[in-house]
This record gives structure tokens, sequence and C-alpha cells, in this order.
């Protein structure tokens, strides 16, 4: 099965789009993110903060990284069924990267990877919005540990790294799909 004349058809046009929603996706969190450390800095090192904010940071926390964790799991799940039908196969037995169909095939790719990584965000700004929560009321300064809600962002930030949309990964992609 060949799968060339859909990988030479993945061009920087066809591919600018998808890219450019990797970008702001990955851009806006990292803002976030930038925010806080910022805000974080600027907490002198001897505050203590409210016994109260310290018990609702604990739980916000526990909240996120487990959400993080549903998210990960999920966007997995959502992302192998919406890459099905690149596996099923038409009237003539071939699949749709078998038939070579460039447009057909990064519709399909682009649906599967924006949900992806949008279930992927969300958990990321949750944990984020926490970490934020936790750095204005003092918790993180003095419960460094509580960064541990980050995690969903650093989760995020990799599947971004890896599902980015350069021809070279989906030609990769391809040739699993093919195999």
């Amino acid at each position: 099965m060949n799968a060339l004349p859909l990988t030479n058809s993945l061009t920087p046009q066809k591919l600018g789009p998808l890219r450019l929603i990797y970008l702001a996706m990955v851009s806006g969190v990292t803002l976030l993110a930038v925010v806080i450390l910022y805000f974080y800095y600027q907490i002198p090192a001897d505050a203590v903060p409210n016994p109260e904010d310290v018990r609702n940071t604990h739980l916000l926390v526990i909240f996120a990284c487990s959400y993080g964790a549903v998210a990960l799991f999920a966007s997995q799940v959502i992302l192998r069924r919406k890459l099905l039908p690149l596996a099923q196969r038409d009237q003539s037995g071939r699949t749709l990267v078998e038939s070579g169909d460039p447009d057909a095939f990064l519709q399909i790719i682009r649906t599967a990877l924006i949900i992806y990584m949008a279930i992927l965000e969300g958990a990321a700004l949750l944990g984020l919005v926490v970490c934020l929560l936790g750095t204005l009321n003092g918790t993180i300064k003095s419960h460094p540990g509580y960064w541990l809600a980050a995690v969903p962002y650093l989760i995020f930030s990799l599947a971004a790294f890896k599902s980015y949309p350069s021809a070279e990964n989906l030609k990769i992609f391809i040739e699993k799909i093919v195999k």
C-alpha cells in the first residue's frame, strides 16, 4: 500500500490552519503560566496564608490533577474514535489513506487533533487557574507542592509538541495507518 501521493500533498498551505490553531492554543495557556509566575515572584517569601485558603487550595489541586488524568484518558479515547473513518473501507475496499484523497484525510485529522488538544487545554487551564488562585492567596509560596496543579499544563505542552501537525509527523502517522 503506497501512501506517497497522500504524503506529497501535505503542503504547508494545507497544514497552515491547523498549525496556527496549535500555536494559538499553546501560546494562550503559556501566557497564563507566565502571568502566574509574575505574581508568584511578587509575593513576599514570608507570607503566611490563611488556613482556609490552604485547605481550599489543597482540594482544588486534587480536583485539577484528577480532572487532568481523566482528560488525558478521554482525549486518547476520543482521538482514536475520531480517526476510525481513516481505517474504514469504501465500496472498492480501499481505506481513505489508500484512496489518496488528501482533503478528506486532512479534514478528519484536523477535527481529531483539535478535539484532542482542546480537551487537554481545558485540563491545563483548570490546573493553571488553581495555581493562580494558590499564588494570589499565598498558599503556593508556603506550600510549593501545590505546583502539582500545573502538571496538566505540562502534559498539554508535551502533547502539543508530540502531535504538532508537521508534514513529517503526519507522514509517520499515515505510514502507521497504512500498515
